[in-house]
């Protein structure tokens, strides 16, 4: 049965209700930010996953990430100089756009800069993104339990099993440099245990309670 107009209607309400309440709650927790540590930096991602997220919170326990929510966020640290809380924030507006975090520190720059040019993490390319190099399965023993055998054919890979051992019987072209990762070939990297990116963050802006603003010309 189709949904009643006024059920819509309460349901569109109750979301919206919803909404203000999360932005609210992030307006809060921004200006405690604000109050609570020295700097703020705008991050630049390859890819935001569950798994870099995770990483990035254990080593920063004494710091506070927020992901996404950028027009609240902009509108916290101001768009303009009349409109920003601290003097200098509202330079860090314009970098607040698509794929970035924002991480609040009280950590020394020098500090932060060395983490995020070593941080690497090794990811799975998504299906339908272009693939970073070219990769070739060679012929030979497949190290993953012989359990996964089954799988690996349906994804008509050339194997046979020997002495309770996964082989290729030969070289498999799996994609090209460039080349858009098909669903199967995602599939294949990930039953195979091949992560073939290096996700990086990058520093794009940086804003300090005593230095003020800077941006990365990198």
């Amino acid at each position: 049965m189709p949904t009643s107009r006024r059920r819509k209607n309460g349901i569109i309400k109750k979301q919206a209700k919803n909404r203000r309440q999360s932005n609210a709650d992030i307006i809060e927790a921004v200006t405690n930010c604000l109050q609570a540590y020295k700097s703020i930096y705008i991050l630049n991602f390859d890819c935001i996953r569950s798994s870099i997220m995770k990483e990035l919170r254990n080593n920063w326990k004494d710091s506070r990430f927020f992901f996404g929510k950028n027009k609240v966020m902009r509108y916290v640290l101001g768009k303009t100089e009349e409109e920003e809380p601290y003097k200098g924030l509202h330079q860090l507006a314009p970098f607040l756009s698509g794929n970035i975090g924002v991480l609040f520190t009280s950590r020394t720059r020098d500090q932060v800069h060395d983490f995020f040019d070593n941080f690497i993490v090794n990811e799975y390319p998504r299906i339908g993104s272009r693939a970073p190099r070219d990769v070739v399965l060679n012929a030979g023993p497949v190290d993953i339990p012989v359990e996964l055998e089954p799988r690996l054919r349906e994804l008509g890979l050339p194997i046979q099993v020997q002495n309770n051992e996964i082989f290729l019987t030969s070289d498999v072209p799996l994609f090209q440099e460039n080349s858009v990762i098909s669903r199967e070939s995602a599939k294949i990297l990930e039953t195979l245990c091949m992560p073939i990116l290096e996700a990086r963050v990058e520093i794009v802006a940086e804003w300090d309670s005593e230095f003020g603003f800077s941006a990365n010309e990198r």
